[in-house]
């Protein structure tokens, strides 16, 4: 299972045959994308639990005031699979921050590079990462393998007086 600030390799591989199989994956492509996707929101039955497991997480790396906000995709990207690079910010309520988990062991896909400002930001297996909405991020073409994560929004309860 997972600890309160990473998700250990097993706990990556229950996510990743429950969220991301071939059965609830849909196709997605357009002009600037090319991959397999689960969109889940709160209110959906049976996947509540990665819902609260992912909001868990949120919080023991970023504290009490951060919460999974309005949905969680599941993403998976095969080979000739990419993401051009882009901002999240529009168009989207309640996202303080843009976040994923990593899913996939480091040498299980070749490309897929997530680079943020320009920069390789890959993250290792279970971390939870973050950036601001509106910076350019990409995930350049998987020449090899499947890469698996997780992305969706992290809104913030205003800070509160003590």
């Amino acid at each position: 299972m997972e600890n309160s600030k990473v998700w250990n390799k097993d706990y990556c591989k229950e996510v990743i045959d429950y969220f991301c199989n071939e059965q609830v994956m849909e196709n997605y492509s357009s002009h600037n994308r090319k991959y397999k996707r689960n969109l889940l929101f709160e209110r959906d039955k049976g996947n509540n639990w990665v819902w609260k497991s992912v909001d868990k997480l949120i919080k023991s790396n970023l504290g009490e005031n951060y919460f999974l906000s309005t949905w969680l995709i599941g993403l998976r990207y095969d080979k000739n699979d990419f993401f051009t690079e882009h901002r999240d910010g529009e168009g989207t309520a309640n996202r303080y921050l843009s976040g994923g988990i990593e899913l996939s062991e480091e040498n299980s896909y070749k490309g897929g590079i997530y680079v943020l400002k320009g920069s390789n930001s890959r993250s290792k297996q279970g971390e939870l990462f973050t950036h601001d909405p509106y910076v350019l991020h990409e995930i350049t073409k998987v020449t090899e393998g499947t890469r698996y994560s997780l992305h969706f929004c992290i809104g913030k309860k205003p800070d509160t007086l003590i």
